[in-house]
């Protein structure tokens, strides 16, 4: 049976110059916006993958920090310091609800951190302008090869949603209260027997356990060496068939192609994935977190199937 691999390398690539010129024109790119834009989900199939190829790696002093970001609107949320987060009032509990101060969480959340010898080393907080909600990225001194982890965290006392967290090597948090990342250790409500310790020590349990997966899916993607064809024909993939942005098509070429980092000149899935978010950076907010969210699964078959070779 033909598989999804093998039609894929039927395909005659064309020259850069051809491929890439076609969108240059404004009729064309409204063309294939109209006809491609959609929120909607995919999930990708790759039936066989080539062999595991392993190449020599940059060193990792070149590397770029990658972290996570944090998407605020100031027309709806404005940033505060640390420091102003313990100004804002928290509401009186109720028989059924009860709120949470938004201090009082990252608090709780750095002490947990600091049993399992983690700690912050960096802070984002956004607060809504009612300062009801808050979402917030923060930093870890957990590294890998370059690689620093984050964690995306939401808090609502207005019952409008339940607490959020989210860790992994790319977290997003929008002022939408959206939440994206490697996996989520936390999700609870603000109920009357709510344990806030509890629930977060929980959290950072989960967040310790999934470090090394995480660590494992970026020493594949870095030793996943790409055929300049195949990465063309991902490429394409991508905007053609998975529907992200099409204006993004030439920037994601060039990025890879022709990298800004050292670090990002070795042909890999991770240098691919990384001209992906460098030219996600070019979309408002709300979009760079929607395709952002849509990435890894994308990428995923050029992991999975390393992974169950282990």
């Amino acid at each position: 049976m033909e598989t999804n691999l093998e039609r894929t390398r039927e395909i005659t690539s064309p020259t850069d110059e051809d491929w890439l010129n076609e969108f240059d024109s404004e009729n064309n790119q409204a063309e294939f916006n109209s006809e491609f834009e959609s929120n909607g989900e995919f999930d990708p199939v790759f039936e066989d993958e080539p062999e595991f190829q392993q190449e020599v790696l940059p060193p990792v002093s070149s590397v770029p920090p990658v972290h996570g970001t944090l998407l605020s609107n100031a027309r709806k949320t404005q940033r505060i310091t640390r420091a102003e987060l313990k100004q804002i009032e928290t509401p009186p509990a109720t028989g059924t609800f009860q709120p949470v101060p938004h201090a009082k969480l990252i608090d709780c959340l750095e002490e947990s951190l600091s049993y399992r010898h983690i700690s912050i080393v960096h802070g984002e907080y956004a607060v809504s302008l009612d300062g009801m909600k808050l979402f917030s990225l923060l930093e870890l001194n957990a590294e890998f090869e370059g690689v620093r982890f984050a964690i995306g965290l939401r808090n609502s006392n207005d019952k409008s949603m339940r607490i959020g967290m989210v860790a992994g090597l790319r977290v997003l948090i929008c002022d939408n209260m959206s939440l994206s990342g490697d996996f989520k250790p936390l999700l609870a409500k603000h109920t009357k027997g709510f344990d806030l310790t509890e629930s977060v020590s929980i959290g950072v349990d989960r967040i310790q356990r999934g470090f090394d997966p995480l660590q494992r899916a970026i020493r594949v993607k870095r030793y996943r060496k790409l055929p300049d064809d195949e990465a063309r024909v991902t490429i394409y993939r991508a905007f053609m068939e998975e529907r992200f942005p099409v204006k993004l098509m030439k920037s994601v070429h060039n990025n890879y192609f022709e990298p800004k980092y050292e670090a990002f000149e070795s042909r890999s899935v991770w240098s691919l994935e990384n001209a992906f978010t460098e030219s996600f950076k070019e979309l408002l907010p709300i979009k760079q977190y929607e395709v952002t969210a849509k990435l890894g699964k994308f990428l995923h078959p050029f992991v999975s199937f390393v992974e169950g070779r282990q």
